[in-house]
């Protein structure tokens, strides 16, 4: 008697990396929201402390801090969406996340450059050069 096995292609390691990176861009994206979402209820408590101790209220900034807290909150949460299905299709090994892991670490050798410690943007340079290399593109089928 003959059985046949349904065996999926196997990972390559790339593909995980990538997707651990992914998973980490989005943690940082996340946690970044959060400190503006932070931010903005600890400006409404020192705005309400301050109007409270003074009877004289002065004109707002131009920008208040609620529309600054938010202008960052929000772009930082849908990035980090965005980049956590990302990591989700590369290990589902959809065709979109092999182009979209491409676009984001293309993307983040731009801060190659900046000072500090860079060692996501060389993850993501060595992702780059290994998503070109047969194993990577036999699992995504491209």
């Amino acid at each position: 008697m003959v059985e046949t096995i349904l065996s999926s292609p196997k990972k390559p390691a790339v593909v995980i990396l990538a997707a651990v990176v992914d998973f980490i861009f989005s943690v940082f994206f996340f946690l970044t929201a959060f400190i503006a979402l932070l931010g903005l209820f600890v400006a409404q408590v020192s705005q309400a402390m301050t109007n409270q101790m003074t009877t004289a209220y002065q004109s707002a900034p131009p920008l208040s801090t609620t529309a600054l807290c938010l202008m960052v909150a929000i772009p930082f949460a849908i990035l980090g969406l965005l980049v956590f299905f990302l990591g989700l299709g590369v290990l589902k090994g959809r065709k979109g996340a092999y182009y979209g892991q491409i676009f984001i670490s293309l993307f983040s050798l731009m801060f190659i450059l900046v000072p500090g410690p860079n060692v996501l943007s060389i993850l993501n340079l060595l992702i780059l050069v290994f998503f070109f290399l047969r194993p990577a593109r036999d699992y995504f089928k491209v």
